[in-house]
């Protein structure tokens, strides 16, 4: 069956989630333009921060079956953010570990360098050979995870758990995401030591003016208990939500597809009573 579709953009989410967009176009219309897609998630209080770019292609081109996005990745973009400080320009690093992921080629700022904080608007600037794309976003507010409280304890019923959380209000915040990573020590013989992780994950929306949240996670085990529960909950902002959620192509930017988005995060660690 032929496919109603032209060209393909690649449309990354946070944490390396890939919403994979098809543009509705007629086969018989001239061979697709090549454009600009960007994946812009900053993220507060963090470190380095990564951006991934790519071209978009024709839908029959050479990344499939393999879908090796690292493939459409741009290397002579010019990357500028903008803060409250003035523009940085960013690096371009390829991920000789996962050059074949559509995490593996990245512009980057240093940790330091760049220091994206709450409430704050930034912009981005991406020049490439098809054209500039340009956006901005505004980064969600602080924000309080009230319980469970850091380096507090949890009890598990046989290999089961249940994780009620709850957290304030964070401005300009249109989704929260609460991730549970229970991590456990095991003895791997090709590793040494190394940590066993099984995440439980919830994507919730809430009304924008309420000023208190709650969600709770179902915990179960696979094997044998884990020594701690790792919590944490990511407010992200309007466009991110967009992007993620609408399926919407373009979020926050013009002259191009993608995402411009933003969010800032809180993390408990629990430890697990045996």
């Amino acid at each position: 069956m032929m496919m109603s579709t032209k060209y393909l953009r690649i449309l990354s989410g946070y944490a390396s989630c890939c919403l994979l967009l098809n543009a509705c176009t007629d086969l018989t219309e001239s061979p697709a333009r090549m454009e600009t897609s960007v994946n812009c998630v900053l993220v507060a209080n963090r470190g380095a921060q990564k951006i991934f770019i790519y071209s978009t292609t024709d839908r029959n081109t050479y990344i499939y079956p393999e879908n090796n996005y690292a493939l459409l990745a741009i290397a002579g973009a010019v990357v500028d953010l903008t803060t409250a400080d003035g523009k940085h320009r960013l690096q371009y690093v390829v991920d000789t570990v996962g050059v074949t992921s559509s995490n593996g080629n990245r512009y980057y700022s240093a940790a330091g360098k760049v220091r994206i904080v709450t409430d704050a608007e930034y912009g981005l600037s991406v020049e490439t050979s098809f054209g500039t794309i340009t956006g901005s976003t505004r980064v969600p507010g602080e924000f309080t995870i009230g319980f469970p409280v850091d380096k507090s304890r949890i009890a598990f019923s046989g290999n089961q758990a249940t994780l009620p959380i709850h957290w304030t209000r964070s401005t300009n915040a249109f989704v929260y995401q609460i991730v549970a990573t229970m991590v456990s020590w095991e003895t791997r013989t090709f590793n040494g030591m190394d940590p066993f992780t099984l995440r439980r994950e919830e994507v919730r929306t809430f009304s924008t003016v309420d000023t208190a949240f709650s969600a709770i996670l179902s915990l179960r085990s696979q094997s044998n208990l884990p020594d701690t529960v790792i919590v944490e909950v990511t407010a992200f902002d309007k466009n991110f939500y967009s992007h993620k959620f609408l399926g919407n192509e373009r979020a926050g930017v013009t002259g191009g597809y993608g995402v411009i988005g933003s969010g800032v995060a809180k993390s408990i660690t629990l430890t697990v009573q045996k």
